[in-house]
């Protein structure tokens, strides 16, 4: 008896020696002790700040893998920006602040968040862990210069589309009502995808062991577009036309965006971004459905070729694609109501 007590004991030891090391080689800013305590009192508008400058080491360490995050600085002149933040969160229906709130650690603004010279990330969000590898919170990052502009104007760059004539096409965005198109409304799109990572890390939504080739039971929202093959042969196709704006293929991606807008048409994807995996998905319908359905904003692309419209794209929420999506997140929300 002794010596099995012993075993576990050792066993144990191990277990707790492991979880340390993995706890202590994380970068700090994956750490919840780097953030201390207390976030969780605070009203969500005080969550928002310019990112602290003994942050920065750790985070272009931690998050080395993207590339794109060595050039990240703590934003400057930042005030009128983070006074958007705050409205842009105080105009958030009061069941998605009830939502977050319990793990969002806080909203920092930065520079310089760019992904290549051929895009830009106006934003991210990562999990932050406890000692037991437990998801405690998240963080977001918003870059304050590319989130710096009326809404509009911003969705052109999120949705990848010419908002001017190039090469006889042009693509007309509208994100906002009249009289809000504005930085309030680009902010607040923009932070709708980034808690929709908030509720996907802390939810296990989309799980990493996610696999293309068979349905399970418990992979719940990933099922709804990406085990189906006739839907997501779109996403295939349309992450090939997404891949060669991004490597700076401009003249054939924008050629091809007549078929881009039919193959979305036909699928249930809510955006060209949501194709590149599950997780994209998840955020963008987060963001669209709140917007387009709790919010009542609009959300169309309209496409012309030398002045005729060759295709028009709404809200997948609103005109019938996602029907099943649409009904994931009534439930979601209906059980946060509750």
């Amino acid at each position: 008896m002794t010596k099995g007590w012993t075993g576990w004991i050792v066993m144990a030891g191990l277990l707790l020696a492991v979880l340390s090391m993995t706890y202590l080689t994380a970068p700090e800013v994956r750490r919840a002790s780097f953030w201390g305590e207390g976030w969780q009192d605070k009203p969500l508008a005080d969550r928002v700040s310019v990112l602290p400058a003994d942050a920065l080491p750790s985070l272009r360490d931690g998050l080395s893998d993207h590339h794109f995050i060595s050039q990240v600085v703590p934003a400057k002149n930042a005030k009128y920006v983070i006074q958007d933040v705050q409205r842009a969160i105080e105009d958030m229906p009061q069941e998605v602040r009830d939502l977050v709130k319990n793990r969002l650690v806080g909203i920092y603004l930065v520079e310089g968040l760019a992904q290549s010279e051929n895009s830009d990330s106006l934003g991210m969000a990562f999990a932050v862990q406890g000692f037991w590898r437990q998801h405690v919170g998240t963080v977001i990052l918003i870059d304050r210069n590319d989130t710096d502009k009326r809404a509009n104007e911003a969705m052109a760059g999120m949705e990848y589309v010419p908002s001017r004539n190039y090469r006889g096409m042009a693509v007309a965005p509208r994100l906002a009502r009249r009289g809000e198109n504005d930085r309030v409304t680009t902010l607040r799109y923009v932070l709708l995808h980034e808690l929709g990572h908030l509720v996907d890390f802390e939810r296990d939504i989309v799980s990493g062991w996610f696999s293309h080739d068979e349905a399970r039971a418990d992979c719940a929202f990933a099922c709804l577009s990406w085990i189906n093959p006739e839907r997501h042969r779109f996403s295939r196709y349309l992450n090939s036309a997404l891949s060669q704006v991004q490597s700076g293929n401009h003249d054939d991606y924008v050629r091809s965006l007549p078929d881009t807008f039919r193959h979305l048409e036909k699928s249930n994807f809510p955006s060209l971004y949501a194709t590149t995996m599950p997780a994209e998905d998840f955020a963008e319908s987060f963001a669209m459905y709140v917007h387009t359905v709790l919010m009542r904003r609009p959300w169309e692309l309209t496409l012309r070729q030398n002045g005729t419209i060759v295709g028009e794209l709404g809200s997948c929420f609103t005109d019938g694609r996602c029907r099943d999506k649409r009904d994931y997140f009534d439930r979601l929300f209906a059980d946060v109501r509750r």
